[in-house]
């Protein structure tokens, strides 16, 4: 290459890089102003605005201002809630050079900081650190990267019967301009509210997000996928000390959005599985429980109508939601029935040690062409609901637990009290024995393999009951 090809290189690269800081600085700041105001519109519970934004060549400074409402939370009560309001610090860097983490090539970087002035009334944390730090860069390609954290923090006596205590949280994402990745964890939360705690161990936290920023903002509907491990959970009361501990706990969702059905209109899905290593209620202890469950087939235009409605006013006034329901339902319920929406439970199983149970049950509702005069109109529902139940019980495991029912029962019904412990065993032992004698012989339940078992279906006004069918109408008389 020539001295002049060179130098010609060299002025063009020159003038990009000193031209490319501003039109990148441009492009941010209508960005982060869109954001700000979406985010002040979609959340009724927060509000936020841009207080300043400088811009100068190479970088730019913002001031967003915060507030909460501490009442619609929860931490005050209503006579003396307000909003309270706090500073977030933004500062970018415009690139194609990047220097303040590291030199880098990239689009930009940021930080944005919050030092917790005007929050010091409701939490406490060690005053040397910020209460929330994020750092991230955006890449030559769009693609941004970022971490954040938050210290140890808990409550103050201005939350009242409101108690929190959070360990060091760190988590860190990225977003590409269609998919959002995000990883989490902190060591310890404990959660009170007036008598009752909650404790949760060595949490592990992970999100994917098929959607963009403003729907994540508004709330809408995405598809996507997520989990929460924890080592531990623990709930107390003060009046009975532990409730429930529970060891290993996983939830794991999954949201999908499928092809139009048959009204023309698209459908969502949700998946919800719930894992227990050991669960432990009221002393009685299950091992290996697993909960598996879905709604699929639900309108998205009535979800996202409802979601929307959440984030309403409405949302946070009990009155104001029911009213508001009625209105959703009158208005979008034909398109949600005619769907055919479903509730499914397509696992519910765990291991005593009387023995094994494994269960599944859907209801949903099939073959609606008009809505009702009358939403509780029982011919309605009957014509079209579907459902189904199965149950596979071990022997011992129903036994023990009709007794523990029977003996439950006698207690709270005060027939108890002149009954020695082994008499009122031997008494629940007895009952509990006539009535599984009793379901078997009504058909409710069959013997199987050492095992009691339940099938059970409703479909077209008909209840069919381990083979037996009988008019729905005929069985709920019968109730």
């Amino acid at each position: 290459m020539s001295k002049k090809g060179a130098l010609i290189g060299i002025v063009v690269v020159a003038a990009g890089l000193s031209v490319t800081p501003y039109f990148i600085g441009t492009q941010t700041e209508s960005a982060i102003k869109d954001y700000v105001a979406l985010f002040d519109e979609s959340q009724p519970l927060y509000q936020a605005r841009v207080v300043s934004y400088e811009r100068d060549w190479l970088s730019a400074n913002a001031v967003i201002e915060v507030g909460i409402d501490t009442r619609a939370l929860g931490l005050e009560d209503g006579a003396t809630g307000e909003v309270v309001t706090t500073e977030f610090e933004l500062s970018l860097q415009h690139g194609p050079l990047l220097t303040d983490q590291g030199l880098a090539i990239g689009l930009a970087s940021w930080q944005v900081s919050n030092d917790g002035q005007g929050l010091q009334d409701y939490v406490q944390w060690d005053s040397s650190r910020l209460l929330y730090l994020q750092q991230g860069t955006v890449n030559l390609a769009g693609n941004a990267s970022y971490r954040d954290s938050i210290p140890q923090l808990s409550n103050t006596e201005r939350t009242g019967e409101v108690r929190f205590e959070l360990a060091e949280y760190g988590g860190q994402g990225q977003y590409d301009g269609k998919t959002l990745r995000y990883e989490g964890a902190f060591s310890e939360f404990n959660l009170g509210v007036e008598s009752l705690q909650v404790e949760l161990q060595n949490a592990q936290l992970s999100g994917l997000a098929e959607a963009s920023l403003q729907t994540l903002l508004r709330g809408q509907f995405y598809e996507g996928h997520g989990s929460m491990t924890l080592d531990a959970m623990t709930v107390t009361t003060a009046e009975a000390g532990e409730v429930m501990a529970a060891d290993k706990v996983s939830m794991d969702y999954v949201m999908s959005i499928s092809e139009a059905n048959a009204t023309g209109n698209e459908v969502v899905q949700m998946a919800m599985d719930y894992g227990f290593d050991t669960l432990r209620v009221n002393g009685i202890e299950t091992n290996d429980l697993r909960m598996n469950t879905a709604m699929n087939a639900i309108d998205k235009g009535f979800m996202d109508a409802y979601l929307q409605l959440l984030q309403s006013d409405a949302g946070t006034d009990p009155e104001q939601l029911q009213a508001a329901l009625e209105e959703l339902f009158e208005q979008q319920g034909l398109a949600l029935l005619q769907a055919e929406p479903e509730l499914t439970i397509t696992n519910f199983s765990g291991s005593l040690p009387e023995g094994q149970f494994v269960a599944n049950a859907s209801l949903s509702v099939a073959g609606v062409s008009a809505l009702p005069q009358a939403m509780d109109d029982d011919a309605f529902w009957r014509e079209h609901m579907r459902a189904s139940t199965h149950l596979n019980v071990e022997k011992p495991l129903l036994q023990w637990a009709t007794q523990m029912y029977v003996q439950m029962s006698l207690v709270n019904a005060g027939q108890a009290r002149e009954l020695t412990v082994e008499q009122l065993q031997q008494i629940a032992a007895q009952q509990a024995a006539m009535m599984i004698q009793s379901f078997m012989q009504q058909g409710v339940l069959r013997e199987e393999d050492g095992s009691y078992v339940l099938d059970l279906q409703v479909a077209a006004g008909v209840l069919d009951m381990n083979g037996q069918q009988v008019p729905l109408t005929q069985a709920m008389g019968g109730m």
